[in-house]
Parts: C-alpha cells; structure tokens; sequence
C-alpha cells in the first residue's frame, strides 16, 4: 500500500508534460489569431472566388 501511495504521490507532483501542453495551447491561440486575420483580410476574396466557381459549376462552357 504505501508503493502505491508514493507512486500516485511521485505522479500527482510531476510537472515533465506542463510545458508541452502551455506550448500546444499557445500554438492553438496563435493559429486562431492567424486563421482569424486572414478571414477578416481575404474572406471577400475568397467567397469570390467560391462563388465564381459556383458560376462555372452551374453554367459549364458548350463542348466544342
């Protein structure tokens, strides 16, 4: 009993992964920033872009 009270005791107190995770949840904020600015600065373009496709889709060229 008392190997396993040092062991949850030795893994309650281990801190090796804290790091990892604090710079995957930065990496996810930054992304967010990004992904977010990029939709702010090109969403028009870009839903020009889907809906000229869409233009192309549904009114395809006579074949020659």
């Amino acid at each position: 009993m008392k190997e396993l009270m040092n062991f949850m005791r030795a893994f309650w107190t281990d801190e090796s992964g804290q790091d990892m995770a604090e710079y995957v949840m930065l990496l996810v904020v930054v992304a967010i920033v990004v992904v977010s600015t990029a939709l702010l600065l090109f969403g028009e373009a870009i839903a020009n872009a889907f809906q000229d496709a869409t233009a192309v889709i549904d009114n395809p060229a006579p074949a020659p």
